[in-house]
């Protein structure tokens, strides 16, 4: 399993991810989407 807790990000003053948390379970496919921000998309192998 990978877990994300509490994640921010700030480039300058300007917060672009604010408290984000996701979970992804062993052998699941998953992506996030969002606007504007180039997002990798990755498979996690049990």
């Amino acid at each position: 399993m990978i877990a994300i807790k509490n994640l921010s990000k700030k480039y300058g003053q300007k917060t672009v991810v604010n408290n984000v948390n996701v979970e992804v379970k062993k052998g699941k496919i998953t992506s996030l989407l969002v606007q504007m921000v180039p997002v990798k998309v990755h498979y996690y192998r049990p």
